[in-house]
């Protein structure tokens, strides 16, 4: 009985190692995807004093991001089946970008309004794994 125990403990500790191994791919470009957000809003936060090539380096990150999140959502409504999971927040980065450039303040407003919740809800070990701290 000792040994059975014993090999249990073994399991239930080798389990419990990086919890960024149980990561879903696609959760950790999300959380990426939000931690490049968070940056190009602090810097667009900065007004005139804001890096522009920061932005810009964040946004040529964040268009594969966004265009890998909504992968599958043509098919998906096609076959009348509901978006992939991160589609939305993917279609809320293309806006975010394109309202920004074109200095629509208002507009780009609504878009951090819409991606904040979906950021909220990244399981945590994605949120690791992404690297997004915010």
């Amino acid at each position: 009985m000792k040994g059975w125990l014993l090999v249990m403990a073994v399991l239930l500790v080798a389990g419990c190692g990086d919890s960024t191994a149980t990561a879903a791919p696609l959760d950790v470009k999300a959380a990426q995807g939000c931690e490049l957000s968070v940056q190009i809003l602090q810097e667009a936060a900065k007004g005139s004093a804001g890096n522009v090539d920061k932005i810009n380096a964040a946004e040529k990150k964040l268009e594969p991001i966004a265009s890998d999140l909504l992968a599958g959502t043509a098919e998906a409504q096609a076959a009348g089946k509901p978006a992939p999971k991160w589609a939305a927040l993917g279609g809320n980065f293309i806006s975010e970008m394109a309202d920004l450039n074109s200095d629509k303040v208002d507009a780009y407003t609504k878009d951090q309004d819409a991606i904040t919740p979906d950021c909220n809800k990244i399981p945590d070990a994605a949120k690791v794994a992404g690297g997004f701290t915010k």
